[in-house]
Order: C-alpha cells, then sequence, then structure tokens
C-alpha cells in the first residue's frame, strides 16, 4: 500500500466548486482513469480542527490511500504550520504541495511564501517522504502585478523541483488557455480561480504516474526499503522505478 497526501488549498480540496463532487474530483480521477484502480473506501479524514473538508475525503483503494489535506483560502502560513498533524500525522510516502496564490491574493511577501514553502519540502525531505511540488493554477481574476508574480513563484517551484529532484506536476502549463495568457478558459472554471470536472480530469492527466510508484533497495541487504530517503546522510539507497525500471543512481 502507498500513501499519498495532498496538502494545500481549494484547489486541492476541489469538492464543491464548480459542481465537483467527491466522485469526479481530482485525486479520484487520477486513481480510477489514470492509475486504474477500484475505490473501496471514502471516508472522513479530517485535517485540521475548523477545516472546511467535506465528509468523505480520505480515499482507499486496493493499491493506495489519498488523503485530501486541502482547505479553502489556505495561506503557505498555515499549511506550513499544519503540516506536521497534516502530513506527517498518518502514514505518507508521497506528498504533493501546492500553495501561494491566497499568499498573492492576501499581498505577502515573495520571499515569506518562499519560506514557507521551504519549510513544508525540508520537513517532507526529513521524513524521507518523495515530494510532488504543484505549480499553482492561472489566475482570472488577479491583478497584472499579481499574475507576474505568480509566474514568478511558478518558475521558482519549478527550478526548486528540479534542484531538488522532487517530482512536478505543472498544472499551469496544461491549464493556461490561450498561452500565453495566464488565464484558464472560461470553459473550464466558473469563477476564474477553480476548475470544473474538464478542468478536474486534466489535472489528473497532468501527472507522470511514474512519480506516483516506486521502490527503493537498500543496496548492502537488498530489502525491499519504504518509503525513499532523499537524506545527504543516507545516500545509500538507490531509486528503482517500477515501470521504466531505469536507475536513477546515487544522490
Amino acid at each position: 500500500m502507498i500513501n499519498i497526501t495532498a496538502i494545500g488549498d481549494s484547489i486541492i480540496d476541489a469538492v464543491g466548486r464548480c459542481s465537483v463532487t467527491e466522485l469526479n474530483q481530482w485525486p479520484v480521477l487520477l486513481l480510477t482513469q489514470r492509475m486504474e484502480q477500484t475505490i473501496i473506501s471514502m471516508t472522513p479524514f479530517s485535517p485540521w480542527t475548523g477545516g472546511d473538508k467535506g465528509p468523505n475525503n480520505k480515499i482507499v483503494t486496493e493499491d493506495y490511500t489519498f488523503y485530501n489535506a486541502g482547505i479553502g483560502s489556505e495561506t503557505t502560513v498555515t499549511m506550513l504550520g499544519r503540516f506536521e498533524q497534516d502530513v506527517l500525522g498518518h502514514p505518507t510516502d508521497i506528498v504533493i504541495i501546492l500553495g501561494g496564490v491566497n499568499d498573492l491574493a492576501y499581498q505577502f511577501g515573495m520571499s515569506d511564501i518562499q519560506k514557507n514553502l521551504l519549510g513544508m519540502y525540508n520537513k517532507a525531505d526529513e521524513a524521507g517522504l518523495d515530494v510532488i511540488a504543484a505549480t499553482l493554477l492561472p489566475w482570472n481574476n488577479g491583478s497584472a502585478s499579481q499574475k507576474e508574480q505568480l509566474t514568478v513563484l511558478n518558475n521558482w517551484i519549478r527550478e526548486t523541483a528540479a534542484n531538488r529532484r522532487y517530482g512536478i506536476v505543472d498544472w499551469f502549463t496544461i491549464l493556461e488557455n490561450p498561452v500565453g495568457s495566464g488565464r484558464i478558459s472560461p470553459t473550464l472554471t466558473c469563477d476564474g480561480v477553480h476548475v470544473n470536472v474538464v478542468g478536474q480530469q486534466m489535472m489528473a492527466d497532468t501527472f507522470d504516474l511514474t512519480q506516483l510508484t516506486h521502490v527503493t533497495y537498500d543496496l548492502y541487504s537488498y530489502a525491499l526499503v519504504r518509503p525513499l530517503t532523499r537524506s545527504p546522510a543516507q545516500n545509500y539507497i538507490l531509486d528503482v522505478d517500477l515501470i521504466t525500471t531505469s536507475y536513477q543512481g546515487f544522490y
């Protein structure tokens, strides 16, 4: 069983916006359509006292448990504050991290946003989790200045993910239409911020599935090790990709 947790704002939460339901939210589409999993159960997972989560946000399939720890209007400050409880407080092998657009809406400084994201990245690294960094979606309602900042932040997320050898899910690129506009197509959104069911499917389709299926081996004992550690102090771990069986080497 591989445990995935997604932490973020209403984009991660998804349900209840633009006619999205529990059964057509992006995590369900990712698991059932892309990964060909069968849902065994959907049960309550309440990550944060006072959160606006729906009743069934822990999704269990035959091979995966997916925890949706998205909370509407979330900023990176509060995400970092609840990271240990809502990500590390239950079994997690892979964490998907999205945050920053609400910070921009509240006019938080770029350095503070990056510091908070790095705080979450570092906590995930220290816990030995695989990290998938997500880019912010296009923001139709942002000012010209806010859209410029969003572009800067997304470029920083991409660069940081590459430098740290994280996975990346580039939702901005897949949802921007027309290209270069910084906007979501009106056919994909009801409010210029959240995406509808078609957009949810596009979000699910953006994932590189090899980033969601990994095994690791201890080179000395050849024992199966999980989760993959990215700590420099434990550089004897070799990452073996189940799908491509390509060896990524030491790091």
